[in-house]
């Protein structure tokens, strides 16, 4: 399509960093990922210490005792381009994978949005580095230039080395042996000419590559949850290393659920030992949740209190209970401190950090029952329906209530009160403890102010206080 613009994002240490991820530390420790016995790659403490890519591991280790030897893992590098993938929704629904290290996205329809192509990219940009890679973008008008130029860090084709083509490695010794280096070279070479050294695949690649045949991509769906988990280089016995794996995968959630503007109610932690033994911690929220900060810090106040078991090899992280975030307006006119949305979400940030800290079943709150008796008109709300403002709905409103209310009602003395006002009835419950009172408003000798009733034969009970 004309209007087609594709963001080509080439992560060139994805299979490092991939190695890099599983480390339970900020510092930087040397680091070579291994494949075959050798050094595939090493990261800036590595090469320092003198170790060269294409070494043996035992060479690297003669040479740095200290080094931390990763063997590559395919399988979590791709799936963690796929993650990477899904958290650049946020940006384009049009995403690809340029396996093995890279992603195409198409982001003509979202320039407008985001205010341009660079103010676009510069938020890609910070995104990934959040999360820990580095990244080369570079845009074009086909999906096959832009991962071309991200490989090759330019932005110019006729600059392109045939290195960072998708061409076979036989087409590019051929090229060398003809003195053709890059990729200008070849696409000043007549076209007859290569279709009669090279295979036809070579000219249809060249033609999508400039566009003048089409080039359509499988994009990627959406997976419907999120599972990550981290297997760590070596065992952790001590629990407090294991929070940074945990403040990790708290980031990559952050990322996935901004990418679909969804917030999540509960969060389950799995924590697997060397010997296979398990242990799960789940983290509820009063609210649905999104932000790193939050689901991080919850999860630490969560895991004061939890015991994880010896010898942990792997962290995973799963999201429950995911639901879609409204967009939030700004107020006409300003708002009452303490009040409105804000109100809410100071109140609701307590609930979260004191159920974190207390515990679930130590934080509750009030539900509204639909029952006339006083005792029986209320009832216990779960901390994580705290948030839902659901209920009954009740037309009119009811005469004074007093805020404590006693667990019995007492026996008392007419004569100890001053009725205030008209009594109210409240006679029900003849399906189960049938009750008919005549309830009134009274002081007390003492200058409280207190709830009385009366039954039948003119006893007098008291049955809560007023504020």
């Amino acid at each position: 399509m004309a209007n087609e613009r594709w963001l080509g994002v080439h992560f060139p240490r994805l299979k490092l960093e991939v190695c890099i991820r599983r480390l339970t530390g900020d510092a930087e420790v040397p680091v070579a990922l291994i494949e075959d016995g050798k050094v595939l790659a090493l990261n800036a403490a590595a090469a320092a210490a003198g170790v060269l890519p294409g070494s043996s591991q035992a060479t690297a280790v003669g040479i740095c005792a200290d080094i931390v030897c990763c063997p590559r893992d395919a399988s979590a590098e791709d799936a963690r381009l796929s993650l990477l993938a899904e958290v650049a929704w946020r940006f384009t629904s049009h995403v690809s994978l340029a396996e093995p290290d890279g992603l195409l996205l198409e982001v003509g329809r979202s320039l407008r949005l985001f205010g341009g192509l660079a103010a676009l990219c510069k938020e890609a940009g910070a995104l990934y580095r959040e999360l820990g890679h580095e990244l080369r973008l570079a845009t074009a008008d086909t999906p096959l230039a832009a991962t071309v130029l991200a490989r090759a860090g330019t932005s110019s084709l006729q600059a392109v080395p045939l290195a960072c083509t998708h061409l076979e490695p036989d087409a590019i010794e051929r090229f060398a042996n003809m003195g053709v280096m890059s990729l200008g070279q070849v696409l000043a070479l007549p076209a007859t000419e290569l279709g009669q050294r090279f295979d036809p695949e070579l000219l249809a690649y060249l033609d999508r590559l400039v566009g003048r045949v089409p080039d359509p991509q499988d994009l990627l769906v959406p997976t419907e949850t999120f599972a990550s988990v981290v297997h760590l280089v070596s065992s952790v016995q001590d629990g407090n290393a294991l929070l940074f794996p945990v403040r990790r995968l708290a980031g990559e959630l952050a990322s996935w659920l901004a990418s679909r503007r969804l917030g999540a109610s509960e969060i389950v932690w799995t924590f697997t030992a060397l010997h296979g033994e398990e242990a799960s911690l789940a983290v509820r929220f009063a609210r649905p949740r999104s932000d790193a900060g939050a689901l991080f810090d919850h999860t630490r106040l969560r895991f004061e209190g939890f015991r994880p078991p010896s010898e942990v090899m792997s962290v995973s992280l799963r999201a429950e209970s995911l639901r879609l975030l409204k967009a939030v307006t700004r107020p006409l006119l300003p708002e009452v401190p303490g009040a409105g949305i804000h109100g809410d979400s100071a109140a609701l940030e307590l609930v979260d950090r004191l159920a974190a800290r207390l515990g679930e079943d130590a934080l509750h709150g009030i539900r509204v029952v639909d029952d006339h008796r006083p005792e029986r008109a209320w009832g216990i709300r779960h901390v994580r329906q705290m948030h839902d403002k659901g209920g009954l709905s009740r037309q009119g409103t009811l005469p004074l209530r007093p805020i404590w209310l006693l667990p019995a009602p007492e026996p008392v003395r007419r004569g100890d009160f001053t009725l205030l006002g008209e009594c109210e009835r409240i006679e029900t419950g003849w399906w189960d403890s049938a009750v008919a009172r005549d309830y009134f408003v009274a002081t007390a000798r003492d200058g409280r102010q207190c709830w009385l009733f009366r039954e039948e034969k003119e006893r007098w009970f008291l049955h809560g206080y007023f504020a």
